[in-house]
């Protein structure tokens, strides 16, 4: 018996302990008062049992609420940095949208005085060979776009509409080969043809060596190949050499636009006035 006591000791004195706390619970119900010796000493070794239990009570009681404070503040800034996200957005296509208006508006200014009417296009691609160059725009033949309009920025001629396919249409830059353009100095009205290099950079042709042509001199368009209106800015010399063979002047310009950044462009819907034909001799008016 005595070894049955001693091997289950632990559960005998939880079980007293039970029975103790039942029975002050009991008591304390049918006398209602102050408690006795018994009961203040179950209570004496009961107490740090319960405190401990409410003790680690309220700490997981904190614990879950520092979690859930912590997933609903987790939640917010996830919240908070997609909102942030959408301003963001939102104000840098407000900003586009802004700079494409003022980019249409300087354009209407810088070309409103050529008397004649434009569209304003967009470029949406470019030619990446290093020889060719060209760019495409968003406006075609519904928009009334044809072959071989002007296209020109606030800063001067860029090039003009070589092919037209649909809702879009190719413009041949002047800095291309195969571009050509009638042109004059502006200081000092000597004519020549500014052709594409293809490298960012046209040659003044046809000049002769006698002309008075300077570095800076400002390039204009003469309207004589009946494409270009006449006086548009297209080019700036900036380099003369005399030194060659030949009747002619060696002659380098920088076009006035810059033809690596814009992005808008003014289509002219330029109509030239017709030639009229020369009378044929004996008609009225000849001599």
């Amino acid at each position: 018996m005595f070894r049955y006591l001693v091997r289950n000791r632990g559960i005998l004195l939880l079980a007293l302990i039970i029975l103790l706390s039942f029975f002050i619970i009991t008591s304390q119900v049918r006398r209602p008062g102050n408690a006795t010796l018994p009961e203040r000493v179950v209570s004496t070794v009961l107490y740090p049992f319960a405190e401990g239990t409410m003790t680690v009570k309220n700490a997981f009681r904190r614990a879950w609420g520092n979690y859930a404070g912590l997933v609903d503040a987790r939640n917010e800034n996830a919240m908070l940095r997609k909102e942030n996200r959408e301003f963001y957005l939102e104000n840098l296509r407000l900003k586009e949208a802004l700079l494409k208006g003022s980019e249409s508006a300087e354009l209407g200014a810088s070309l409103g005085g050529f008397g004649c009417p434009y569209v304003t296009a967009h470029v949406i691609g470019r030619d990446a060979s290093s020889w060719f160059k060209s760019a495409w725009i968003d406006k075609g033949s519904p928009g009334g776009i044809t072959r071989d309009m002007p296209a020109a920025t606030k800063d001067g001629v860029v090039g003009r509409i070589t092919k037209v396919s649909g809702w879009t249409s190719r413009i041949t830059l002047i800095t291309d080969p195969e571009s050509a353009v009638s042109c004059i100095t502006q200081r000092t009205r000597e004519p020549g043809i500014l052709v594409g290099e293809g490298g960012g950079l046209c040659r003044f042709q046809y000049v002769g060596k006698s002309a008075d042509v300077k570095v800076g001199d400002l390039l204009i368009t003469s309207g004589l190949d009946r494409v270009f209106p006449e006086g548009m800015p297209v080019g700036r010399v900036v380099s003369v050499s005399k030194a060659g063979q030949g009747y002619f002047q060696d002659i380098e310009a920088c076009p006035t636009a810059d033809m690596k950044r814009f992005e808008a462009v003014a289509i002219l819907m330029y109509k030239p006035r017709p030639i009229s034909p020369k009378p044929a001799p004996g008609e009225k008016g000849v001599k």
